[in-house]
């Protein structure tokens, strides 16, 4: 995980361990794992919660990790997307 402080609110990053620094490419995908903006640092699934509850944006990318927020209700399953067969939610949050 990863929190990026900008001028228009936090932005979280989240993302299962394994994807860092990899590139998913299919059918016009090309998307880096970048571990600059998705790295940082390991976190529990409780301190995963809290982050998230003060962020203005929240990126979450891999399967761990999309089913640790769904199990927890921060996201729902319908709001997945699928790129390259790796689940993704962008939430913009309330400012």
């Amino acid at each position: 995980m990863a929190i990026h402080l900008t001028e228009s609110g936090t932005v979280v990053a989240i993302c299962d361990l394994d994807l860092l620094g990899k590139r998913l490419k299919c059918e016009g995908h090309d998307f880096f794992v970048d571990p600059a903006f998705y790295g940082g640092r390991k976190v529990t699934a409780d301190m995963l919660v809290s982050v998230i509850r003060g962020a203005h944006v929240v990126n979450i990318l891999g399967k761990a990790a999309i089913q640790e927020c769904v199990s927890r209700h921060i996201i729902k399953s319908d709001w997945v997307k699928v790129i390259c067969g790796i689940p993704h939610v962008q939430l913009l949050l309330s400012l």
